[in-house]
């Protein structure tokens, strides 16, 4: 036999045996290394609810224009209206001083409309902003959930890590969520006086001052809510910033690898939250801003009405007057009704995102 055949069938017969041999040093080299902890991270919740999320705010996005296109045309309705009063009662029965008086009161129409249209696109603005604020926070959040659970191995072990400082955030978070409960329940109440203070525009002083009073009580309600409000925000904030700092620590001595990046998410998160502070603070200035604006023209629309009630000495003359502009005040008041429908369209998208918000906030620790 070839000497190269025996040496191939020696090698061959030797192959097992060598490959035991290194299976078995390996074997020993890796006995005294540590193994790696492998911890699979579920599916966060948060992710699919910001998804959600951005869905809902187009849905907001599309009640607010369609709102702020009805309330322009509101405004021009009214304006045309107006006008066509100023100019009907220089040629009718009228009393001097009435006519002057809307006179001027149409030269005010133009400005008192323009600052609520701009008020209202402020509050507009201010609310996606605050809101988009809250989404760039959980999104940072989400991500920082995924790494403490990954150094931790869970969501309960790692809570274990701060327990002190989780249960004084979810103290902060229940004191947060009464105070929103109660600024919805403030804002619920003065759109409902919004609306009818509307349905009491006319003849009727007493009414009208009545309701001109309590709206001022409830824009009072709303704004020392709101201040308190964003103190409870901040004291949220402070709790949830101290829990996540701590688990940091935890994670430094126990898992070394991670730190680092927790460390990473915690400042990214603390950028976030300052942002979502001031969109807050532009929120709250722009809603009693647009409340304000709001109340003076109902206020302005009612005293109209009260001064063509008394322009006339008679009932028959004023009864008269009326049907001539009938058909601009029928245009007006069409319109008004359309922008009103379109406004309950916006609260309720509205209301649909503080739901969906205040659901997203709930996960966590």
């Amino acid at each position: 036999m070839p000497a190269r055949r025996l040496c191939y069938k020696a090698r061959m017969r030797r192959a097992p045996v060598l490959l035991a041999l290194a299976l078995a040093v390996a074997s020993i080299a890796g006995a005294g290394c540590p193994q790696k902890k492998v911890v699979v991270v579920p599916p966060n919740p948060i992710d699919p609810r910001l998804i959600k999320h951005s869905q809902v705010q187009i849905e907001l996005r599309k009640a607010q224009s369609k709102f702020m296109q009805t309330l322009e045309a509101y405004e021009r309705k009214k304006q045309e209206y107006q006008i066509v009063v100023a100019s009907g009662m220089m040629t009718s029965k009228a009393d001097k001083r009435s006519i002057l008086q809307i006179q001027d009161m149409s030269r005010d129409a133009t400005r008192i409309g323009s600052e609520l249209i701009a008020a209202v696109g402020k509050y507009n603005e201010a609310l996606i902003a605050r809101s988009d604020a809250a989404r760039k926070l959980w999104t940072t959040e989400a991500r920082l959930y995924d790494e403490e659970y990954r150094a931790f191995a869970s969501k309960e072990t790692a809570a274990a890590r701060a327990t002190a400082e989780v249960k004084f955030l979810h103290q902060a978070e229940t004191e947060l969520r009464l105070a929103q409960k109660e600024q919805e329940d403030i804002i619920a109440k003065l759109r409902e006086k919004e609306l009818e203070s509307w349905k009491t525009i006319g003849a009727d002083i007493e009414k009208r001052d009545q309701a001109d009073q309590q709206l001022n009580v409830l824009r009072d309600s709303l704004g020392t809510n709101f201040v308190r409000f964003l103190d409870l925000s901040q004291k949220w904030e402070d709790a949830a910033d101290r829990m996540h700092r701590k688990m940091h620590g935890a994670s430094a001595k126990e898992e070394p690898e991670i730190a680092p990046k927790i460390q990473q998410l915690i400042s990214r998160r603390a950028v976030a939250a300052k942002e979502l502070s001031m969109a807050r603070v532009a929120l709250k200035d722009s809603t009693m801003l647009r409340a304000e604006k709001r109340a003076q023209e109902v206020s302005y629309d009612g005293e109209f009405d009260v001064v063509i009630a008394r322009a006339f000495k008679t009932d028959a003359l004023r009864e008269n007057f009326l049907l001539r502009v009938k058909p601009q005040r029928d245009a007006m008041v069409s319109t008004r009704a359309t922008m009103l429908e379109e406004e309950k369209g916006l609260a309720d998208a509205r209301m649909k995102l503080v739901a969906l918000e205040a659901e997203i906030a709930g996960f966590g620790y």
